[in-house]
């Protein structure tokens, strides 16, 4: 298994403990066992993508990102940032960003670098195999999947079914 799948595996689980079926105590167990496996490979992969160099020229260029979608967005009568949900609004957005970019890119001028070096490392890492003893569970003992549950989720929990050969 490739560590791309074992995190979308880690996803499925965790929408499957939001449902139901994780009700049950013995499927319920098995779930959140192979979640901590999971949260524990996760945990690791994050430790080696950590680069400092990079990781301080991204978040330096977030911090000032931040800063200033906050300056540029609407006010209410406080004189506080206006949002809607979890976005700052700003009028004239389109015109407004453009310049924000422009004036960011000057003055982070090495971060299209870092972060096209976080992409490649992450697809590299995605690549890897992942070294994880995962439990299985027989297919007849696993619940009904309940509805709403995509299928897409269904193939990528396969690697948990143990073959009843």
């Amino acid at each position: 298994m490739k560590v791309r799948e074992a995190l979308d595996l880690l996803k499925a689980i965790e929408m499957l403990q939001a449902t139901p079926v994780a009700r049950n105590v013995k499927f319920g167990y098995f779930l959140e066992h192979n979640r901590r496996t999971l949260e524990g490979m996760q945990a690791t992969v994050r430790k080696t993508l950590e680069d400092p160099e990079i990781d301080t020229t991204i978040a330096a260029f977030e911090q000032d990102r931040i800063a200033a979608l906050r300056d540029a967005a609407k006010k209410d009568e406080a004189g506080n940032p206006v949002l809607n949900g979890n976005a700052f609004v700003i009028e004239d957005q389109e015109a407004v960003l453009e310049q924000l970019t422009k004036d960011l890119l000057e003055k982070h001028p090495g971060i299209e670098d870092a972060f096209q070096a976080r992409v490649k490392r992450e697809a590299e890492m995605g690549d890897a195999e992942a070294v994880v003893e995962l439990r299985k569970l027989p297919l007849a003992l696993w619940p009904d999947m309940p509805e709403g549950v995509a299928a897409n989720v269904v193939s990528i929990l396969y690697p948990l079914i143990q073959d009843e050969a």
